[in-house]
């Protein structure tokens, strides 16, 4: 060789050298990338909620009603002779001014969503009124904000007590506070085939003695009330049956303040002991879930109107958010002076509250994520209308006061179930046959048996995922006693086959796959016949009805039994490859050497290969391990993706996977959705990078030990 021709080499050399190296520093950095940035985009899910003073202002008259729009342009006040006061919050002037009624004055105010106002006047009418802020943009993109006035409805001849109003359509429910106790008055409107209406009224007074508190739910439907003895009552409102308890509790401390958390499906109720979430379930109240230990107690609350939010006023003057689900307190406002009073806008991100001398402060909450804690992912919780805590996936409906149900759990239980069922049937096919391949084949056959097994890698998952939904799934919906039956006959009709045609002919070294297929055809032709008639003998010739009625539970056509056969299709051709590499780099030297002593090839196999080859073979494991673990669309397309966590290969299951690939092209961008599929990414991506981390770290440890054997 010249010295022109090793100058070059030695170039190629370095340039390789440096290319290899360049190439896997260009993937860690990929990796490094990669997390940063699912990092980035989950990470604001855990980060504290944070309120930002916007301005101060101050107003002259007594108020008995409050509040400001959802872009903090406007703020009204209605004071007792009934004059309502918009002002601009920025220039704190006057930009509307109205006398709701003439000689006449307010006894009390309650505040109903949207800006509707129910109004108790001293001549006993109570009205509905409702604030008005149209937003308008002009050619310039300008924003500016229109206020009005108008009354939704008057009822006549009611009384001054307290009152909560709520109407919809025609129909009405008042309830008013009375000497003893409270006046429900429901209205209902209902209109018969032939467009005649049919006005339904009653009045019903409930005996409450001692009575704190009182809420209407926004559907009217239900009233709940709390009693100086510590008895809370929900109530069922209907116009044609009247009104009826349909739960009650007994709370040991003293009740401060009570309302309908947004939903109307539970309750939050301020007590000395704290904050509790009270839901009705088979008659009675229960609580399931609690803020206590908080430093002081809390005297008023007022719901959230976008999610399940409460804003607490505690005694001590601060304001605090606290979100029913998450059971976590996200935020607290304590302003130099002590908070006499508060209202939240409609978006529950801005706060007005009052401090000495009239002083009105108005805080913008920054606060996108209060439904998202570690309980919420990791731990059970006990959601609206369920019988107790559970882990469970829901993260949507078909309303906007849906409760969020974000638990990972589901999602990681089913990737572990999926693959723990696929591995069952792909590991031992894999490892068997990468066994007789490299050690026992007919090498004449090894060239074509390896390459068509890897050329199974090459087939898209979407297809095997098409194909085990559409063709694979109804065919063993109705078989499934033959697919078990074929795990007992298939092997002992190829032990008993293999036996005899040993007995009667010579089967040559390497090629009994010549026989072993013609076998296994016969054995799992048995298992369809004998299956058949078993199922007619043993389950009534319904498998799947027998199931049902014996453990109540069915048999999804989607389920684990076609995810093993799938799946296990899929991941097989990598633990093959891998093993089969393992086992044809074991140094011929060795296997002779063994052979030489008078071990017999089985002997060798067990006792030198298998020993030798086991790093590559743990690795082959574990990386198909990983491999099945991220699988997608198979799981996407083969399981039904049902978020349930049960162990039966009866059930389908939602993977992390598959469940980012449905949600994430409806998720909000940077919603608590979106954020928490990024989080699922990357969980998805620490346990592959830990499963294959620890294959190549065993791999090392196995290969240096028997290296040094």
């Amino acid at each position: 060789m010249d010295r022109k021709t090793r100058r070059r080499i030695q170039i190629m050399d370095t340039g390789a050298k440096w290319m290899i190296t360049l190439g896997g520093i260009a993937v860690i950095a990929c990796m490094v990338v990669m997390i940063i940035l699912m990092a980035d985009v989950a990470w604001p899910l855990f980060k504290q909620a944070s309120a930002t003073k916007e301005h101060q202002a101050a107003f002259v008259a007594e108020t008995v009603h409050y509040s400001f729009d959802d872009y903090f342009e406007r703020a009204y006040f209605l004071d007792e002779s009934g004059l309502l006061t918009v002002t601009s919050i920025p220039e704190n002037e006057v930009v509307f001014q109205r006398e709701l009624r003439s000689n006449a004055r307010i006894m009390s105010a309650h505040a109903n969503p949207d800006h509707v106002i129910t109004c108790v006047w001293d001549d006993g009418t109570v009205t509905l009124e409702s604030i008005i802020f149209k937003t308008e943009y002009d050619d310039q993109g300008q924003r500016s904000t229109r206020s009005n006035h108008e009354t939704v409805r008057s009822f006549g001849d009611m009384g001054t007590g307290e009152a909560i109003a709520m109407v919809q359509d025609q129909s009405s429910v008042v309830v008013q506070e009375t000497e003893n106790g409270l006046a429900v008055h429901q209205v209902s409107m209902t209109e018969d085939l032939f467009g005649d209406i049919e006005e339904t009224s009653s009045v019903e007074d409930i005996g409450l003695p001692g009575l704190i508190a009182f809420d209407v739910s926004h559907d009217r439907s239900q009233l709940v009330t709390a009693q100086t003895n510590g008895q809370l009552t929900l109530w069922a409102l209907d116009p044609d049956e009247g009104v009826a308890v349909s739960g009650s509790a007994q709370l040991s401390g003293a009740i401060h303040d009570l309302t309908f958390v947004y939903g109307d499906a539970s309750i939050a109720v301020a007590d000395d002991h704290g904050l509790g979430i009270w839901m009705p379930l088979n008659g009675e109240l229960l609580e399931i879930r609690s803020l206590k230990g908080h430093t002081s107690a809390f005297q008023k609350l007022i719901p959230s109107r976008r999610d399940k939010s409460v804003f607490a006023l505690s005694s001590s003057g601060s304001v605090s958010q606290i979100h029913a689900t998450s059971e976590r307190e996200v935020l607290e406002i304590r302003a130099p002076f002590p908070l006499s009073s508060f209202m939240v806008n409609q978006q529950g991100k801005g706060i007005m509250a009052v401090t000495q001398g009239n002083q009105y402060w108005f805080w913008r909450l920054d606060n996108p994520h209060p439904d998202v804690s570690f309980k919420t992912l990791w731990l059970p919780v006990w959601y609206e209308g369920y019988p107790e805590p559970v882990f469970t996936w829901q993260s949507s409906a078909a309303t906007d006061d849906f409760e969020p149900k974000t638990s990972l759990m589901p999602l990681l239980f089913g990737s572990l179930k999926g693959t723990f069922y696929s591995m069952i049937f792909a590991l031992p096919i894999a490892l068997l046959g990468a066994i007789y391949t490299s050690y026992l084949m007919d090498p004449k056959w090894k060239r074509w048996v390896k390459p068509a097994v890897e050329l199974m890698a090459a087939i898209p998952t979407v297809v095997i995922g098409f194909l085990a939904a559409l063709w694979l799934a109804p065919r063993l919906e109705d078989r499934v006693p033959a697919v078990f039956m074929s795990l007992l006959l298939v092997p002992i009709v190829v032990i008993v086959g293999m036996t005899l045609i040993q007995k009667w002919g010579k089967v040559r070294l390497g090629r009994e796959f010549y026989w072993v297929m013609p076998l296994v055809a016969l054995g799992v032709l048995l298992s369809l016949g004998i299956g058949e008639w078993f199922q007619q003998w043993m389950f009534d010739g319904d498998f799947r009805l027998w199931y049902f009625e014996t453990f109540s539970k069915g048999v999804d056509q989607r389920n684990c039994l076609v995810i093993a056969f799938a799946l296990g299709f899929a991941v097989i051709p990598i633990i093959f490859t891998i093993s089969e590499d393992a086992l044809s780099n074991v140094p011929a030297h060795i296997t002779a050497a063994s052979l030489a002593l008078g071990a017999t090839p089985w002997q060798t196999l067990r006792r030198v290969v298998l020993p030798i080859a086991s790093p590559g073979i743990f690795a082959a494991a574990m990386i198909g391990f990983g491999r099945a673990v991220g699988e997608t669309m198979i799981v996407l397309m083969a399981t039904g993706n049902t978020p349930i966590m049960e162990w039966s290969i009866f059930n389908g299951m939602r993977t992390l996977s598959a469940n980012i690939a449905v949600e994430i092209p409806e998720a909000p961008v940077d919603g608590s959705l979106y954020r928490i599929l990024f989080l699922t990414a990357l969980l998805l991506f620490v346990i592959t990078f830990i499963v294959n981390t620890a294959a190549e770290f065993v791999r090392h440890k196995l290969s240096k030990k028997y290296k040094q054997a």
